[in-house]
């Protein structure tokens, strides 16, 4: 086929949906041409699907609105696209459209997509999709019902467009529908009436007069009830009456809502049908046009209030451009389309790689803050800070994952809790690393402001006010800083002046006996010397014993200065020994405390190893499971085509 009117370029990476920027609706530009989701090419010995990374762009930018899609199937050469640009009032207005044509190939390839229907009444997104015709003479029945099982897997709405009236003939034509059981998984969330989409048959060109046997009048709905509810009379071909009855039970299987409208020829001039995708809407004839507006109406009416749904949850237009990826590797894997399976599989793949790639950014932001980058917040600060200073970043930081994660997360409630948490408990970890190095900066520089206090406080010369060593403790509190190590810094600085306030009065109290002695030997000379002025020569004698005696005075005065030098000396080594030992004991507290520390982390560690490997235990269980399930004997279709 040729393709739509405007052609996209194709990139089939494996790009993660949660690895990209989250979109706004108010990012999303007018789109005035469509834009190509799903193409299929013949690979080797089988289709291959491939998705466009321009639509499904296109797609996920409709961010986390919900979103309704209206597909449009078809056999090929119906008229779809036609009807497709009248729906969108593309013709209306004569703007842009899906591409038309009127010859034998098909005019749409593959799957494509136009975001144009606005928004619903409930917030949703419209989306209509436009799907390659079944039929035609480049496909065949495998590729046909492939993209019609994706069709019917991610549609709200799923338009059959069809011509002239019910019959054996159009039921066998249809036979690709007993097909989608090959492909489909009844069993993984299909059988949920929820998950699955409302029928809009279209039937163009329609000619009869809807009434019953009994010429009562029919409803367009009541004509399809009837056709899909009537037994074919066994006749010759009873092969082909089997298959037009299959493919009516199937009809009724995957599709509880079932709705008809009809449709007469646009126009009846054959030169004019050559041309249709040229003609303007007013050129139509008038009953087709209120037919169509009918159509119109009613397509609306069950578009609005039908987001895309799977297991009850409504799909966005990141989700659905998600489960698209996961949808489209299991055609080529010749996988069953289980929508529940898959969609549990995005969900878990998007929140995993979601809650990496944010726990790596928080990760590689707390290594640079522990390396002196400035922490987040006004005003923001390098380490070290003081507690609530630190604790109002980390809060901000927590605040700022909450709302990428809010923006991007992808799946129910549930399982972005459980990531969601998961990513919250790495976080936590990299607070406290953040706090330890905090920390471990703070006591760097209080125990170089400590040791300047102590050798202040212990110098032999005079102090000075000026001297910077006595102010730099002080001022380092009054920065703030976190309050552990402050409260340590505090600790040893008092315990400082304590020791050097025992040295000082230590000091004095040996002075003063020094000085004692001192006094005592100038008392002890100056009566000396007022005796000898007093004595004659008959108490020489006398004097002289004096003397000596003074003499040996003075011997025990020295001996006692000698001692009191000892007793200081003696107090100085008790003093260090006291700071040594309580050195000692400040290390042996501080290796404990990193110890249990180290203890706790590799708690934590061991505890997340061997959560990650219950996780992959269970992982594993589900793959054998499903691939059991797999590995089960494909139903056979016993339906002709025609």
């Amino acid at each position: 086929g040729a393709g739509a009117s405007s052609s996209s370029s194709s990139h089939l990476g494996r790009t993660s949906p949660s690895s990209r920027r989250p979109y706004h609706q108010d990012d999303l530009p007018p789109q005035d041409a469509p834009l190509q989701l799903v193409r299929v090419r013949w690979s080797g010995e089988t289709w291959r699907f491939e998705l466009d990374e321009v639509g499904l762009r296109r797609l996920e930018a409709f961010g986390r609105r919900p979103v309704s899609v209206c597909t449009v199937c078809g056999p090929y050469r119906t008229g779809k696209s036609f009807l497709l640009n009248l729906f969108l009032g593309r013709i209306q207005r004569g703007a842009g459209r899906f591409r038309v044509g009127s010859t034998t190939r098909a005019c749409t390839e593959g799957l494509w997509m136009w975001g144009g229907g606005g928004a619903c009444l409930d917030g949703s997104s419209a989306l209509f999709m436009d799907c390659e015709g079944f039929g035609s003479t480049e496909a065949d029945k495998v590729r046909d019902t492939k993209l019609m099982a994706l069709c019917l897997l991610i549609s709200s709405v799923l338009v059959l467009n069809t011509k002239g009236v019910l019959s054996e003939g159009l039921f066998n034509q249809l036979s690709l529908v007993c097909g989608l059981a090959e492909h489909i998984d009844e069993q993984g969330g299909y059988g949920d009436s929820s998950t699955r989409p409302a029928l809009l048959w279209l039937l163009r060109d329609f000619v009869l007069e809807l009434r019953d046997d009994q010429d009562r009048p029919l409803t367009s709905d009541e004509y399809l009830e009837r056709a899909l509810r009537t037994k074919p009379l066994a006749g010759a071909d009873a092969a082909r009456s089997q298959g037009a009855l299959d493919v009516r039970e199937k009809l009724l299987t995957f599709f509880p809502h079932r709705y008809c409208s009809t449709l007469v020829q646009p126009v009846v001039e054959e030169e004019d049908l050559q041309r249709l995708g040229e003609l303007s809407y007013e050129s139509l004839r008038a009953e087709f046009r209120r037919n169509f507006e009918a159509a119109q109406a009613r397509l609306l009416g069950l578009v609005e209030p039908r987001p895309k749904l799977v297991g009850g949850q409504p799909l966005t237009g990141v989700a659905l451009a998600a489960l698209l990826r996961r949808l489209v590797e299991n055609l080529n894997t010749g996988t069953k389309l289980h929508i529940s399976d898959a969609w549990e599989q995005v969900q878990h793949t998007a929140c995993a790689d979601l809650q990496r790639e944010l726990l790596s950014k928080a990760s590689d932001f707390t290594r640079r803050v522990r390396q002196g980058e400035p922490l987040l917040g006004p005003g923001g600060q390098p380490l070290p800070v003081r507690d609530d200073v630190l604790a109002r970043a980390m809060q901000e930081g927590r605040k700022t994952l909450q709302q990428e994660w809010d923006a991007r997360a992808l799946g129910d409630g549930t399982v972005c809790q459980e990531y969601f948490n998961q990513l919250m408990a790495g976080v936590a970890e990299e607070e406290r690393e953040v706090e330890q190095a905090n920390a471990t900066a703070a006591e760097a520089l209080l125990r170089s402001a400590c040791e300047g206090w102590e050798a202040w406080l212990k110098q032999d010369a005079e102090a000075s006010a000026a001297d910077p060593r006595s102010e730099a403790l002080a001022n380092l509190l009054d920065k703030g800083l976190p309050s552990r190590p402050v409260a340590r810094a505090a600790r040893e600085a008092l315990h400082a002046a304590r020791m050097a306030r025992i040295r000082w009065d230590s000091s004095q109290d040996a002075l003063k006996a020094e000085l004692q002695l001192v006094s005592t030997e100038l008392r002890s000379k100056a009566a000396a010397m007022e005796s000898s002025r007093r004595l004659d020569d008959t108490a020489l004698e006398q004097t002289r014993e004096v003397g000596r005696l003074h003499g040996q005075v003075e011997s025990l005065q020295a001996q006692a200065l000698e001692a009191i030098q000892r007793e200081k000396t003696l107090r100085e080594q008790v003093l260090e020994a006291e700071e040594a030992t309580r050195k000692e004991q400040r290390a042996h507290a501080e290796a404990l405390r990193k110890s249990k520390e180290l203890e706790d982390l590799s708690r934590r560690l061991e505890a997340q190893v061997s959560e990650l490997r219950s996780a992959e235990r269970a992982l594993r269980e589900q793959q054998d499971v499903f691939a059991r399930q797999h590995r089960e004997q494909k139903p056979k279709c016993q339906c002709i085509v025609m």
